[in-house]
């Protein structure tokens, strides 16, 4: 299922039996939809994809602005990983997760012009470059 007003991507990254489903979103700040149609919208993704590969990761992040963490929780079953600001003393970027376990993330200045800062993580298993 794939509706154009909503700016939500997934890619699909790994091979055979480690498989990961990264989601990108963006809300605006003022949308030209119901909060509750993205939500929708977003939880009916996450069903598809679980339904079709049970055994894998998922990470759902981007710019959510004023999208309720609390609904995004619930309707996804995610985890979140943010526990700081990302912009101010506001906390509109976010990442969620399914079950990946983060050994280091942070909120750092973002390298391009932006008054978002960017979030930086890596997986216990990455390795060091």
């Amino acid at each position: 299922m794939i509706d154009p007003i909503y700016e939500l991507l997934w890619v699909q990254v790994g091979h055979a039996h480690d498989l990961t489903f990264v989601g990108a979103l963006y809300h605006p700040p003022s949308p030209m939809y119901k909060t509750s149609d993205i939500l929708i919208y977003t939880d009916t993704t996450v069903l598809q994809i679980q339904n079709s590969y049970p055994q894998l990761h998922i990470i759902l992040a981007g710019d959510f602005n004023l999208l309720p963490e609390s609904e995004v929780i619930i309707r996804t079953g995610f985890m979140s990983v943010i526990f700081q600001p990302t912009r101010g003393d506001r906390y509109l970027d976010r990442v969620y997760v399914s079950d990946i376990y983060y050994s280091n993330l942070k909120v750092v200045k973002s390298a391009v012009k932006s008054d978002h800062m960017a979030i930086v993580a890596r997986t216990i298993s990455a390795s060091i470059m």
